[in-house]
């Protein structure tokens, strides 16, 4: 992967019931690929990487991979309390398509 051009952290969407919206996800990632963006990030940082579980971070990584071309890497945020579960996600994501990893600091001191 090369590390250049608008890589932008994507949000996540959410629908009315507070599930992830995976058919907003995968359009916004369409649409950013399709207008000139190099890269996806996903998986956030301060802000829902927090509240997302395990399984919901993993479903995203697969929504994003499979919706944009292969030419398009996904990097997945890698964050959590404990360290086995960074390492963890880290691994699963990589396998379902992940090209790229930013790995954060444990969000609660």
């Amino acid at each position: 992967m090369q590390w250049k051009g608008v890589m932008p952290a994507i949000t996540t969407a959410f629908d009315a019931h507070l599930a992830v919206d995976h058919a907003l996800v995968a359009r916004h990632a369409r649409w950013l690929a399709a207008n000139g963006c190099s890269a996806i990030v996903c998986l956030g940082s301060l802000g829902e990487a927090a509240t997302l579980t395990f399984d919901e971070k993993l479903a995203i990584v697969r929504t994003i991979v499979g919706a944009v071309s292969p030419g398009i890497p996904v990097v997945a945020a890698i964050s959590a309390l404990a360290t086995s579960e960074a390492v963890a996600l880290a691994e699963v994501v990589a396998k379902a398509g992940a090209q790229g990893l930013m790995i954060l600091p444990p969000y609660v001191y």
